[in-house]
This record gives C-alpha cells, sequence and structure tokens, in this order.
C-alpha cells in the first residue's frame, strides 16, 4: 500500500497535491520510528481528519496519542515560521517547551474528549530566536476515533495578535479620550459663530482640516472646513448640523479627511450649541476626535469573520451557530446542501421536522438541556437529507463564553 494520504489519488492528483510542501512531508516523512507508524498503519479516522485539516486555508495543528505527536497544515507551517520543519512529527512538549504545561493540558483534555475554546489567549513563543507576546483564538476538540475514542486534539488556530494590540490601544484612546472631553483637551477644537458663519479653530484642529493655523485661530467660513472632508460624507454632515441648529440638540459627526499624508482618517465631531437670552444660537463650539484606529479594528473583526465563513463553508461537515438563548444565526453551504431548506423557511417547525419523528424529543430534549445547564451538547440522530430519506449524524456544540464565564453563543 502506497505510504500516502491519498493512496487512491491517480498520478496526476498526487503530483498536484504534493505542490503543497507539508503534503509533500507527510509522504516523505519517515514514520518507522514513530509510535504512530506508517501512514497505513493510521486509524481511518486519523487520516480523514489530517486529509480536512490540510485543505484548511487557517492553521490547525493535531497533538495525537499520549505523546502529542505534532501534525500540521501548511498554513500552520507558515505560522511556526523557524520552527518548521523540524517541529513536524515531533512531541509537542519537546517543539514548544515555552508553553510545555499548557500543551500538556491541551493534550489530555482532547484525549478526554473535552471540547473548549479560547479567545485573546497570550503566550510568549520563541519563533524568530526570542520570546514574543502573541495573541491567539484557539478552537480545540478531541479526534475521535472509530470506537469513540479521542486519538487526541485538534486546534484550530487564528493569530489575534493586531486585533488585541489593536483592542488595548482603542481602550487607551477611549481612556484618553474620557479624559480629554472633561478637560475639553483634544486632537482638535473648534468654535463657529454660525450668525457670521466664522469658525475658529486650534492649531492641531487646521492642521487636520488642511486650513492655515493662523487663518484658522482668526477665523474662517465653515466651507473651508468642509473642503477636507471626504465627497460622500459632506451631505449627511451638513444635515447632522442642521438638525442639531433646529433642535438644539448635540452635534455628532463621524466622517473622513485626508490627513498630510495622503491617508484616509477617520474623525468624530462634537458639539452643542449656545442660547443666547433670546433662545437663538449665537455659538457652536466643539471637538474632533481621530478614531481611525477603531474603524481599523471592526474591519479586521469583520474579516476574521470573513475567514470563518470561508473555512465553515469549506467543510464537508454541518456547521451552525445559535445565540445564547438557542436561536440560530448562521448556518454554513454544507446546511443548505444537505438538508435542502431555504432560508426563509427556517423556523422551529422546519427544525423538528428535520428530525425522525423517533429521536425528534430526544434531540430536542438534549438541546434544551444543553441549554440550561450550559454543558457540551452532542448526540445521534436521523436527519431528513433533501432526498427525503433519512441519515444518521452526530450532533454537536460546545458554548463559548466570555471573560465573566457568561455563554455569548453556541
Amino acid at each position: 500500500m502506497p505510504k500516502t494520504l491519498f493512496p487512491n489519488a491517480s498520478p496526476e492528483a498526487r503530483l498536484r497535491l504534493e505542490q503543497d510542501p507539508t503534503i509533500r512531508l507527510y509522504n516523505t516523512h519517515d514514520w518507522s520510528t514513530s509510535r504512530l507508524g506508517t501512514i497505513p498503519q493510521w486509524p481511518e479516522s486519523l487520516r480523514g481528519a489530517v486529509r480536512t485539516m490540510l485543505g484548511a486555508s487557517t492553521p490547525m495543528g493535531m497533538l495525537v496519542g499520549p505523546e502529542g505527536i505534532l501534525l500540521y497544515n501548511d498554513a500552520y507551517a507558515r505560522f511556526i515560521d523557524q520552527r518548521h520543519p523540524e517541529a513536524f512529527g515531533r512531541p509537542v512538549m519537546e517543539v514548544w517547551p515555552e508553553t510545555a504545561e499548557f500543551s500538556r493540558d491541551a493534550l489530555e483534555r482532547g484525549l478526554r474528549g473535552e471540547s473548549w475554546t479560547l479567545q485573546g489567549a497570550e503566550f510568549h513563543l520563541n519563533l524568530h530566536g526570542h520570546p514574543e507576546p502573541f495573541w491567539v483564538d484557539m478552537y480545540c476538540s478531541p479526534i475521535v476515533n472509530d470506537d469513540g475514542t479521542s486519538l487526541g486534539t485538534l486546534c484550530l488556530i487564528h493569530d489575534a495578535t493586531g486585533r488585541v494590540l489593536a483592542q488595548k490601544a482603542l481602550a487607551q484612546k477611549e481612556e484618553r479620550l474620557s479624559l480629554a472631553l472633561s478637560s475639553s483637551s483634544l486632537i482638535g477644537t473648534w468654535d463657529w459663530n454660525s450668525v457670521d458663519d466664522v469658525v475658529t479653530a486650534d492649531d492641531q484642529f487646521a492642521e487636520m482640516f488642511h486650513v492655515d493655523k493662523q487663518r484658522a485661530g482668526l477665523g474662517l467660513s465653515i466651507g473651508d472646513y468642509l473642503a477636507a472632508v471626504h465627497p460622500d460624507d459632506v451631505a449627511a454632515l451638513k444635515a447632522q448640523l442642521r438638525q442639531s441648529i433646529e433642535t438644539f440638540d448635540e452635534f455628532r459627526s463621524e466622517f473622513r479627511v485626508l490627513d498630510a499624508d495622503g491617508q484616509l482618517r477617520w474623525l468624530v465631531a462634537v458639539g452643542r450649541p449656545r442660547v443666547d437670552r433670546e433662545g437663538h444660537i449665537h455659538r457652536f463650539p466643539g471637538v474632533a476626535v481621530d478614531v481611525t484606529l477603531q474603524h481599523k479594528t471592526a474591519e479586521a473583526l469583520s474579516e476574521s469573520e470573513a475567514r470563518f465563513r470561508t473555512l465553515a463553508d469549506s467543510m464537508p461537515q454541518m456547521v451552525w451557530s445559535t445565540q445564547p438563548d438557542g436561536r440560530c444565526d448562521y448556518y454554513n453551504a454544507r446546511w443548505f446542501e444537505v438538508t435542502g431548506i431555504a432560508l426563509d423557511e427556517l423556523d422551529f417547525h422546519a427544525w423538528r421536522q428535520m428530525y425522525h419523528p423517533d429521536d425528534r424529543d430526544r434531540a430536542l430534549g438534549a438541546w434544551a438541556e444543553a441549554l440550561k445547564t450550559g454543558e457540551p451538547y452532542q448526540i445521534e440522530y436521523r436527519i431528513r437529507h433533501r432526498d427525503g430519506q433519512f441519515r444518521w449524524a452526530l450532533g454537536r456544540s460546545i458554548p463559548i463564553r466570555d471573560e465573566n464565564g457568561r455563554i455569548v453563543r453556541w
């Protein structure tokens, strides 16, 4: 039997697959000295899990057997950088001595059949010759064998360093913003005489809007400042100013400008009209804050969500997620492919009808119990295929908790 993960592949297919350097490493690695044995000796469930892992674009790694033999995909190989390929096929505690305690615990939990999630976990990893802080999101589950026992731990890893650093910076920025709002000492301040249409501003505000600092101190028309605002945002900004003037309410607008380096920056301008004794607005002071970092953080989170959906839609399994109360808010493409149910047809009745009548109460009861207790949900049941036939499936769901232990989704 060929010593490959794809023994039935044609020569052309094998040549194509081995364009992936990690797949090639699996096929050429000397497994004779490993406790795993050669690839044909591996359980089919392990070979299948490895093949699925190799097709993923997100870093994924496996800790297999009591020694935690480290197997991984090409994305993980790129993530660990200089540790690859020496890390491949070796016990994880040898590969990552700096995280040996964590690795040992992860292996033992997987062997016990546990699943868990880490959000923004901090590690100090020696990837470039010296320890560096890294933050990762990690989704771990057991590698289930055909007999129901666990062969080890499978972990999907997302590098969250950029997001965490952005969040830390955002928290610091919000703290500074709070202090600045209380002391009126911000990136930029302005005062609009709406009667004469004269805006005076400090040097920082003037620089942000590309106007002469001396002239800004003496006063310019509001149009001189609006010229720096992104054309797509001018109409909304003007409308928000008008509404504040008409209602005497606080003015708040978020818009874009180009900074001195030609980079697009997001700003928030906040102000409140001042009314004289006759009830007429005579001044409109305010402040401006750069919130570009917050937008970049939101974009990074959006990209992370997009990567998850891409991965989920590429999986052969049916993937879904729910809100804390059990209401589904996401299904992957495979779910619709198998069930044949359209998105606009989904409701509780549709869910009930998917289960085999003999399994329905048992499956729904187990789910209700999981929602009540917060324990992982796992049960085998028969589900109606789009062709009308019932097929056996294993349903599994784990709760994701926030830093306070509250379930935020399943």
